[in-house]
């Protein structure tokens, strides 16, 4: 299992000093310290997760996303979702799993999952530039929580604006 911590770290209650470095300088979070080790725990009896790379733990007020490396979404879900069903009775959080993706509008496209990402547009602010990703419809909410996700991951304001099929009218 690669996590952001080191693997002394994951079975440690204390953080050796290159990892509280990376903590202290912001490159990892206690999200990043404290869920590893609970996957970590989790990996003890589900054997499928000694092969997973977590690659960045996001926990907001309603969810944790944990972004896991390339094809690593099967084995850190588990079989009938056993592994996000005990993560989030112990973090009594929700729990998404998202793949790594080598862009934005992949990445939105599996944190929003089930919804379709039509296109993102880069609007250009006087107080920066942001993202507009636009939604194929309105049917299904967006957890505020989840495009903070993306704020953080990205570093850009995200605005989300929801495309509707004309009426035919």
């Amino acid at each position: 299992m690669k996590t952001p911590i080191c693997s002394i770290c994951l079975g440690s209650d204390i953080l050796c000093k290159a990892c509280k470095t990376k903590l202290d300088n912001g490159l990892i979070s206690n999200s990043d310290v404290n869920i590893s080790r609970i996957v970590y725990d989790l990996s003890k009896e589900i054997k499928s997760l000694d092969k997973v790379t977590i690659e960045k733990i996001i926990e907001t007020d309603n969810f944790v996303v944990i972004i896991c490396g390339k094809g690593d979404t099967p084995n850190m879900i588990g079989k009938g979702g056993i592994v996000v069903k005990k993560l989030s009775k112990i973090i009594k959080k929700n729990v998404k799993i998202v793949e790594k993706a080598d862009n934005m509008k992949d990445f939105a496209q599996k944190l929003f999952y089930p919804l379709h990402v039509l296109g993102i547009n880069i609007v250009y602010k006087p107080e920066g530039d942001a993202y507009k990703i636009v939604l194929a419809h309105r049917k299904v909410p967006i957890e505020k929580s989840l495009v903070d996700v993306l704020k953080i991951v990205f570093g850009k304001e995200v605005i989300i604006d929801y495309h509707e099929k004309d009426s035919g009218g």
